[in-house]
């Protein structure tokens, strides 16, 4: 493969900045958050690049930000919740709430795309009729008129500690968000009337904010999981499923990165026929799914070793591409975040579901309980060394690469 290829896959992965561990706007966070936003731009990304915040943006800050608009494909998505403090009665869990539509406001006043970042919805604590009206009243008057909501996975410590009895959480499960039908009927209604465009996929809504025509990641097999039919991206997404076709240099691609693989072609694809209310009965991924004929490039295993879900998350948003492995099981478990290619496993970098996470840990955090990320890996990581630039990550691999081919 042509250097110039390789290194495109690598600039066109939907990117995150400074989010998986503390805020990109804590004040000791800000500078760091500018300077990958600077890198980026050098490295001439070309694909989405969002920033999750739950700290204030100000009108400076939002002022800095929108010169970045002119290089990359900026989108901020700002964390609402309006859940209640569990120490201090009548008080809110999220410190400084207010300042978060102050945020909004001021991306909307400098048009910089944004999305309300609605999650988690807890009975009773934050899905009153008053309270989700409050939210998308909130949002409406900010200027900003999109919303990404869900729901929590089940048994964190926000949970077994007092919010909800064992009883209850016997009912939920680890693996899937599913959003209640009576909390659902309240979200519709205002988001009716409120006129905010709601979806329920991270990748759907900064793909729409960002004006691409389809989603990146790889729920249009899923249309009654993802509410396809009533996305305004319907007509050149969902309806052009049967286009996404891998190619000859998306195979080479996999293969240089250590994994053996083959390109499925249908001439239509199944769709996907889970229950909503009853997603926990399906153990595949909606985003690797194994289980329906799709174009797709299917791994036939990563040489002499284990597939995760790191592996098809990585190999998905280098590709666009639906890239599955028929035995990978989503299942509760920490090691889903690291890659078992012997090319890659080497690698300072983390991928989530929907994005390559870029950031630098910086120990201020807002001590979230039901960080499952935090739990895992805090005593594990090298803080200066992780999360890389992808075009970074792109040299460090065609030299690995090369070396390993002599």
């Amino acid at each position: 493969m042509e250097k110039i290829q390789f290194f495109k896959y690598f600039r066109n992965v939907p990117v995150s900045v400074n989010n998986l561990y503390w805020d990109p706007f804590f004040p000791l966070q800000i500078e760091n958050t500018f300077e990958k936003l600077e890198s980026l731009k050098k490295s001439n990304h070309e694909w989405i690049v969002s920033i999750i915040t739950k700290s204030e943006i100000s009108e400076n800050i939002a002022k800095r930000l929108k010169m970045y608009k002119e290089y990359l494909k900026l989108v901020i998505l700002v964390s609402i919740s309006w859940l209640p403090n569990k120490k201090i009665e009548n008080q809110p869990y999220e410190m400084n709430m207010w300042n978060r539509y102050k945020t909004l406001y001021y991306c909307s006043k400098y048009e910089i795309p944004a999305i309300a970042y609605v999650r988690p919805f807890i009975p009773p604590y934050n899905t009153s009729a008053e309270c989700i009206e409050n939210i998308f009243k909130s949002v409406s008057e900010s200027g900003v008129k999109n919303m990404v909501i869900s729901w929590l996975r089940w048994n964190d410590e926000i949970l077994l500690n007092s919010w909800i009895s064992e009883k209850e959480l016997e009912k939920r499960s680890f693996r899937v968000k599913i959003i209640p039908q009576d909390v659902r009927q309240l979200i519709n209604l205002y988001k009716d009337r409120y006129n905010i465009t709601v979806f329920e996929r991270t990748s759907c809504g900064v793909t729409y904010v960002t004006w691409w025509k389809f989603s990146y990641n790889q729920y249009q097999a899923s249309p009654q999981l993802a509410k396809c039919f009533e996305c305004p991206m319907k007509s050149t997404c969902f309806d052009k499923r049967d286009e996404n076709v891998p190619t000859d240099l998306d195979l080479e691609l996999v293969h240089l990165l250590w994994y053996d693989a083959h390109i499925n072609v249908y001439k239509c694809w199944e769709l996907c026929k889970v229950n909503p209310f009853k997603r926990t009965e399906c153990e595949s991924c909606c985003t690797s799914c194994y289980k329906l004929l799709r174009n797709s490039i299917e791994l036939d295993n990563v040489k002499d070793t284990w597939v995760s879900l790191w592996d098809t998350s990585m190999l998905r948003l280098l590709t666009w591409r639906l890239v599955f492995w028929k035995w990978i099981r989503e299942i509760w478990d920490k090691n889903v975040a690291y890659p078992n290619s012997k090319i890659l496993k080497w690698l300072p970098i983390y991928m989530v579901n929907s994005r390559w996470v870029y950031s630098r840990s910086i120990p201020h955090c807002y001590n979230c309980s039901y960080c499952m990320i935090w739990k895992y890996y805090k005593d594990n990581m090298d803080w200066s060394e992780y999360w890389s630039n992808p075009i970074d990550v792109a040299n460090l691999l065609r030299e690995k690469i090369n070396n390993e081919t002599k």
